[in-house]
C-alpha cells in the first residue's frame, strides 16, 4: 500500500524539476571517552525544549524516480509536535499536517493526492522518526567503541539502537531492527547555528516501504526556548 501512495505521490509531482543529490560528507569522528548518559543525551538537539522553524529542501527517491520539494517545519520540543507543510518548485502547496508521537492532523492534502488513502499517515510516519519519535532515553543500555557511543532498547523482537560521535558528540543515527520495519536515519554535516547545533543533511532509508528521504537544511530560526 505504501509503494502504491508514493507512486501516485510521483505521478503528481512529475512535473517538478529534479536536483541532483549529492552525498554529505562523513561525519569526523573522535576518540571517545567516559560519559554519564545524562552527558551523553544533554546536549543533543532532538531533546531540547526550545521551538524551531526550519526550510529544507526534500528528495523522496522511489526506484529511479527524484522528486524534488520544500519542506517548511515548525518543531515544538516541549509539545512534541510538529507543522509541516510542503510545496512543490512551482510554489504549489501539496500537504499541510499536524504530527504527534502517536498521530496526525490532516489541514490540507493537494485535491489529486486525496485518492491515495494513507499519504498522510506515510509523510508524517518519516518526519517523526526523523525529528521527534523515537528518542534516546537515560534507561537505554549505553556502549562505547573507540569512536562511537551507543545506546540501545529492546521493542518487542526489535532492537532500536541511536548513535553518537564526533567531538561533541552529535547524534549521529538512529536505526529500528528486526521486527515487522526496518529503517535507518542519518544525520550529518552538524552546523552551530542561532536556533541551536543543528544537522544539515538527514536521509532517512525506510526498508520496509522501498524508500530514501533526504533532506537539505536551508534555514533555521529558533521561535522560543
Amino acid at each position: 500500500m505504501t509503494k502504491m501512495i508514493l507512486v501516485g505521490l510521483c505521478l503528481v509531482l512529475i512535473l517538478c524539476g529534479c536536483r541532483s543529490a549529492g552525498p554529505f560528507p562523513a561525519p569526523t569522528l573522535s576518540a571517545t571517552h567516559p560519559l554519564a548518559m545524562s552527558e551523553l543525551l544533554g546536549g543533543s538537539w532532538a531533546l531540547d525544549n526550545s521551538t524551531i522553524r526550519m526550510r529544507h529542501t526534500v528528495l523522496l527517491e522511489l526506484g529511479w524516480r527524484k522528486l524534488p520539494m520544500v519542506g517548511l517545519l515548525e518543531l515544538d520540543r516541549t509539545a512534541r509536535t510538529i507543522r509541516l507543510v510542503a510545496v512543490n518548485d512551482l510554489g504549489i502547496k501539496l500537504f499541510d499536517l499536524t504530527v504527534t508521537v502517536d498521530g496526525y492532523q490532516t489541514n490540507y492534502l493537494f485535491p489529486e493526492l486525496a485518492t491515495y488513502a494513507g499519504l498522510g499517515e506515510t509523510v508524517a510516519a518519516s518526519v517523526r522518526k526523523i525529528f521527534l519519535d523515537p528518542l534516546p532515553r537515560d534507561d537505554d543500555r549505553l556502549t562505547v567503541t573507540a569512536d562511537q557511543y551507543q545506546t540501545r532498547r529492546s521493542l518487542g523482537d526489535a532492537e532500536l539502537t541511536f548513535t553518537f560521535g564526533g567531538e561533541r558528540p552529535d547524534l549521529l543515527g538512529k536505526e529500528l531492527r528486526g521486527g515487522a520495519q526496518g529503517w535507518v536515519v542519518r544525520y550529518y554535516d552538524y552546523r552551530d547555528l542561532p536556533a541551536g547545533r543543528l544537522p544539515g543533511g538527514v536521509v532517512l532509508k525506510d526498508h520496509t516501504a522501498g524508500y530514501r528521504l533526504t533532506l537539505w537544511l536551508e534555514k533555521a530560526n529558533l521561535i522560543d526556548g
